[in-house]
């Protein structure tokens, strides 16, 4: 299991009030969303949940399915993480999966709407940010009215804090380094 786990945060989610811009230092209460190509998943053998860090925000995983919606889905990983998206047909609850997943910051689905149902496990946890990088490589023309970061550029830069308005144009992506702490998770930021 990871000890220290890297989470993507793109610059709209600070830009929405969800949360303010983050510094180095900060204690972050925080739910964990995963994305992936579900082609990606295979199921696998039952074993024990783990993640291996493989740079950036990708881990490769062994996880347990948790809870399984028509619109929502969790593992555990090592800590429970969600995706708001209809899971792949056939799965279901105590199966194992494994593959390539991409971890980041809960937008708000989890704190404003998926943490109220009953169904759904507590899954916001404490986090203390041990570091920041940024996305450095310049944003280039991709097709009509499109830009994406430019891949032969593509690197990262530590900073001390976001700065969501600021950064990129206000497109900036960030990867925090967080580390879990002992706090049991919950379904609201600030409850006890």
């Amino acid at each position: 299991m990871a000890v220290q786990w890297s989470l993507h945060l793109a610059a709209w989610i600070i830009q929405d009030g969800n949360y303010g811009d983050i510094a180095r230092g900060d204690r972050l209460e925080a739910a964990v969303e995963f994305g992936c190509g579900t082609e990606s998943l295979t199921l696998a053998v039952a074993n024990e949940p783990s993640a291996r860090h493989l740079g950036d925000c990708s881990y490769e995983v062994v996880g347990r399915v948790v809870v399984v919606e028509p619109d929502v889905w969790v593992i555990d990983i090592g800590i429970g993480v969600f995706n708001e998206h209809k899971p792949p047909p056939g799965l279901h609850a105590g199966d194992t999966i494994s593959g390539r997943l991409e971890l980041g910051v809960d937008p708000f689905f989890y704190f404003e709407r998926l943490g109220k149902r009953p169904t759904m496990p507590p899954l916001i946890y404490t986090w203390h940010v041990a570091g920041i990088v940024r996305q450095t490589a310049p944003f280039v023309d991709v097709g009509p009215r499109m830009r994406a970061r430019d891949p032969s550029k593509l690197g990262w830069e530590s900073v001390e804090q976001t700065d969501a308005w600021v950064h990129d144009g206000g497109h900036g992506e960030y990867v925090l380094r967080c580390e879990l702490q002992a706090d049991a998770p919950k379904r609201a930021r600030g409850a006890s």
